[in-house]
């Protein structure tokens, strides 16, 4: 009978533990986010383009994700800015530095590629990201400079890619806030 009781015990112990959420840390939760990024490195977009590298790292800051892009006249991911002179120039090396505590929505955009599409961050104000510009042939405005939306590329092969992205952002701007005001 009490072989019986502890097996019983067992197997229900066992279903319980299956239900419950998995709570990540902040470092394994950028880990994952990172990983999911990292399968866009070496795609290459319509117009030749490749995306050589992406870092999703934590900063005294905040968050910085940065990239460098290699190989055609035109970005599919906006890696040109338009200087006063009217032409395009290319700039394939960018970052954004910002603290995930002010974003206010997360959606998915996409831009012509297949498989690949961006998870828009958008922020309360202008003022809270930073975007740094670099690799460029000319000096022009916008170098450095402030902007209101962060878009992260990622790989989507099914629906359900962007969701699980997107909760994986939620999660962490969920503990970035926790971390910055526990009683809020």
């Amino acid at each position: 009978m009490k072989q019986v009781f502890f097996a019983a015990l067992f197997v229900l112990v066992g279903f319980s533990s299956m239900g419950q959420d998995i709570t990540l840390t902040k470092g394994e939760t950028i880990n994952y986010i990172n990983k999911q990024l990292q399968k866009t490195v070496g795609l290459e977009y319509n117009d030749g383009s490749t995306i050589e590298s992406i870092t999703f790292t934590e900063t005294a800051r905040g968050l910085r994700f940065s990239y460098l892009a290699s190989g055609s006249n035109k970005y599919a991911y906006n890696a040109y800015e338009k200087p006063s002179w009217g032409g395009y120039v290319k700039c394939p090396d960018r970052s954004y530095e910002f603290d995930p505590i002010y974003v206010k929505d997360i959606t998915l955009k996409s831009y012509g590629h297949k498989n690949i599409r961006y998870l828009n961050l958008s922020f309360i104000k202008k003022e809270l990201v930073k975007e740094k510009i670099s690799g460029c042939q000319e000096v022009y405005y916008g170098r450095n400079q402030m902007v209101n939306d962060v878009l992260i590329f990622f790989l989507m092969a099914e629906e359900k890619d962007f969701d699980k992205l997107k909760k994986a952002f939620q999660h962490l701007i969920a503990l970035y806030k926790a971390e910055d005001d526990p009683f809020e």
